[in-house]
């Protein structure tokens, strides 16, 4: 099945592919997806995959072109320092990763080392779509030096999201989130934690805790 997937893609892109390259694109996906909610790391994805980095970053662009993956900027008050860090890496389609990881239960993935990740994936979709089907436009990045998964900049604002695969996230789960009101002056007025709790809880005075089935 991913075999097949693989020369689609290839196919779609336009480019002839002996079928060497076409298993080691198969490996690419694999390898990526094994990444997933994590930052590019060129030379670790080349090595696994046992092709050049030039030749990932030119997987990269098809999987992004063909809409398989979107990369999320690192937020920077300095746009060069932005430029110059790796950006994280997502898969537009969830249930492709858990495909391509082999997955094929609820059990499995629950019991899977990357089902943080994979949860944090389904999360930013799911923020992301939900301002484009509602006409609304916004900036999205994450920051490295504070563990926060999601900065939206938008209308002079910043909101900070942390995304927890847990159902009672507690004030230790937004300790990033506090900091942040030092790194960003123009925070909006509530953070949040998006989380799978069934309603929507305060945390403190400025942190919300929202069910990712609210959003």
């Amino acid at each position: 099945m991913v075999d097949r997937f693989a020369k689609t893609i290839i196919n779609v892109s336009g480019i002839r592919c002996p079928a060497r390259q076409i298993n080691e694109f198969e490996k690419f996906l694999i390898t990526i997806a094994r990444r997933v909610g994590q930052e590019l790391r060129l030379q670790e994805i080349a090595k696994e995959v046992g092709v050049s980095q030039p030749t990932v970053k030119r997987w990269l662009s098809i999987a992004e072109a063909s809409g398989i993956i979107h990369l999320l900027s690192p937020y920077a008050h300095n746009v060069g320092k932005q430029l110059v860090k790796s950006p994280k890496l997502y898969f537009t389609d969830t249930g492709l990763v858990c495909h391509l990881l082999n997955l094929q239960n609820g059990k499995e993935l629950s019991n899977s080392y990357l089902a943080g990740n994979i949860f944090e994936n389904f999360v930013v979709n799911e923020i992301k779509k939900s301002w484009a089907h509602n006409g609304k436009e916004a900036n999205f990045y994450f920051y490295t030096g504070m563990e926060i998964d999601l900065i939206i900049h938008a209308h002079g604002k910043y909101s900070c999201v942390e995304i927890k695969s847990k159902t009672s996230p507690d004030t230790h789960d937004a300790k990033w989130l506090n900091k942040a009101e030092d790194l960003l002056p123009d925070l909006a007025e509530n953070a949040s934690i998006v989380c799978m709790t069934e309603k929507a809880f305060p945390i403190s005075p400025s942190i919300v805790a929202h069910s990712i089935w609210q959003i």
